[in-house]
C-alpha cells in the first residue's frame, strides 16, 4: 500500500497596518513560505474588524501605534479580537 505524503496546513493570515510599506514588507517576509496564505490586508483596524471575519483567519496580525493613540488602540483591538475570537492576533509596534 503506498503512503501519501501529509499535506502541509496552511495557516491563513490578515495584515492590519496603516503603512503600506510595512504592509509591502511583511508580505514579503510571508511570501516564500509554502504554509501561508494571506487572506486579506487592511490599512485600518476597525475595517478589518468588519470584513476580516468573512476570510477565516488564523493569525491577524495588527500594527499597535504608540502611547500616544492607546486611547484609540486599545478599543479597537477589543473589537477586532471579539470579531475574530477564533483567531490568535499578534500586535506589532515601534520599538522606540
Amino acid at each position: 500500500m503506498k503512503e501519501h505524503p501529509m499535506a502541509t496546513p496552511v495557516v491563513r493570515i490578515v495584515i492590519v497596518d496603516s503603512d503600506l510599506e510595512h504592509r509591502a514588507a511583511l508580505k514579503r517576509v510571508l511570501a516564500p513560505l509554502p504554509s501561508v496564505t494571506l487572506v486579506g490586508e487592511f490599512a485600518d483596524i476597525s475595517t478589518a474588524a468588519v470584513e476580516a471575519p468573512a476570510r477565516h483567519p488564523d493569525i491577524a496580525i495588527v500594527e499597535a501605534p504608540g502611547a500616544n493613540h492607546e486611547e484609540r488602540t486599545i478599543p479597537a483591538l477589543d473589537r477586532l479580537a471579539r470579531a475574530l475570537s477564533e483567531t490568535s492576533i499578534v500586535a506589532t509596534g515601534p520599538t522606540t
